[in-house]
């Protein structure tokens, strides 16, 4: 009885020290969350693309989008409004291989091309353009747009580049020569070179007429100094926007 009172005596301590070292191990550490990648900017809504492409005149050359993303949205709008070519410039492989599946689905492989590079180097041939991109790519890109008949930009103000705020998107309209612009009055939405009769009471016809005969007195006045503005005009039927040579003072 003796000696097991002394074993057990000799054993109680080494089960405790045993409890409290176990006790004492270090808890494992939980995992470190995975820093959350930085989501993508949200593409341009439908509904912008669309009141847009309203503003911008006819491309006779071809549509540009610097930047087109995964859809093409811009790309396939312009296509499809205008039956014009239209090129769309993605950076990333991924996003270009996507935007030409969608250009694919959208059964437009002959009006869009999708091209894989950067929107600064990229060479294209077009004359009227879109871009959805930072201030510090646009200032980059400002040679670019300037050399394009009309240009918008969605959300961000192109630097250095005198461009209209209207609605959530940037409008420019180039320096055309006056010489190579087309004479053009607008009616309900329409262009019109000339009168369409010879009816003193038509409206229409009287507003065409008035149109070009104000834009020749100005271009008369100062035909190389002076721009185009984008315009608000209204007739009582509806209402449009349109470029107007402005001289300058």
């Amino acid at each position: 009885m003796i000696r097991f009172c002394l074993i057990a005596s000799l054993l109680v301590p080494s089960v405790c020290m045993a409890e409290i070292k176990f006790g004492e191990l270090p808890k494992p550490s939980a995992p470190k969350a995975s820093e959350p990648e930085k989501p993508e900017a949200a593409p341009t809504p439908h509904a912008e693309v669309s009141r847009v492409l309203g503003l911008l005149p006819k491309p006779e050359v071809a549509f540009v989008d610097f930047g087109c993303g995964a859809d093409a949205r811009w790309c396939i709008a312009a296509a499809e409004k205008w039956g014009c070519k239209a090129i769309g410039i993605e950076i990333d492989p991924t996003r270009a291989a996507l935007a030409k599946r969608r250009v694919k689905e959208a059964g437009l492989e002959r009006a869009v091309t999708i091209v894989e590079g950067d929107a600064i180097t990229t060479d294209v041939q077009a004359d009227v353009g879109v871009a959805y991109l930072y201030p510090a790519v646009m200032d980059r890109l400002k040679p670019r747009i300037e050399k394009l008949r009309a240009f918008a930009s969605y959300i961000h103000q192109p630097a250095g580049i005198a461009a209209v705020k209207n609605g959530d998107s940037w409008i420019y309209t180039g320096p055309i020569a006056v010489a190579s612009q087309p004479r053009a009055a607008v009616w309900n939405g329409q262009l019109y070179s000339g009168p369409l009769c010879s009816n003193p009471a038509c409206g229409m016809c009287n507003s065409i007429r008035s149109q070009l005969s104000q834009r020749t007195a100005a271009e008369t006045v100062s035909p190389a100094k002076g721009h185009y503005e984008t315009r608000k005009f209204c007739n009582g039927r509806s209402c449009w926007f349109a470029n107007v040579w402005v001289p300058d003072n």
